[in-house]
């Protein structure tokens, strides 16, 4: 018979039943990744959310020890949310970037004209 804390161990609920990774995962996701200038695609939104609980930036400056503990911490409270049913905040769109438009060559002379005009310079003929 099973005392008491092997039948807790026995029913006791993992990130893995909620669909989130495993902490190693996570972390090992968060250390790769919290360098990385740009738009960053996260596995899962806890992930993004418990990192941001640490800080990006803070995480990247702590020693391994202080940012695995900070990161476990955050990522502990974040699961067990998930686990009590609490929606996570979604994970930021990035911003499109978009190539700028060229201007016709009529509109950029006409531009041209009136900065020349503003400063008083005369425009070549």
């Amino acid at each position: 018979m099973a005392n008491a804390c092997q039948v807790r161990r026995m029913v006791q609920t993992s990130a893995e039943d909620f669909g989130l990774p495993t902490f190693e995962v996570a972390y090992r996701e968060v250390a790769s990744k919290c360098g990385y200038v740009g738009h960053v695609e996260w596995s899962h939104p806890a992930v993004y959310h418990a990192i941001t609980q640490v800080g990006i930036y803070d995480f990247g400056q702590m020693t391994h020890d202080k940012a695995l503990s900070a990161f476990k911490n955050a990522y502990k409270l974040t699961v067990e949310a998930v686990i009590r049913g609490e929606k996570l905040p979604e994970v930021p769109k990035a911003i499109e970037r978009k190539e700028p438009e060229k201007a016709r060559p009529e509109v950029a002379n006409s531009h041209l004209a009136a900065m020349r005009a503003t400063l008083g310079i005369r425009s070549r003929a």
